[in-house]
């Protein structure tokens, strides 16, 4: 993809490609975790404190979470069964 975002912007994932980004390996990652966890966006985002707003758009490759927040939706993910090693 071709796409690049303007220096001072966050990184967004291409309209066209979405899903091919890191960004976008962030959010499948997210998502594969949260289904395996059986548990809704919401459910995850108020025990994160964060919004279920930004859940999905850190699914869907849209925003590019800061890292405080992937601690946080990890740490409630692993409470609940997921295992993010490597």
């Amino acid at each position: 993809c071709s796409m690049k975002p303007k220096r001072s912007a966050a990184p967004v994932a291409c309209p066209t490609c979405r899903g091919r980004g890191e960004i976008s390996k962030i959010g499948d990652k997210l998502r594969r975790a949260r289904d395996h966890c059986g548990i809704s966006r919401k459910t995850l985002a108020d025990a994160a404190l964060l919004t279920e707003n930004t859940i999905t758009n850190i699914e869907m490759g849209l925003v590019s979470p800061q890292s405080d927040t992937i601690v946080r939706l990890t740490t409630e993910l692993e409470k609940r069964g997921a295992d993010f090693s490597p």
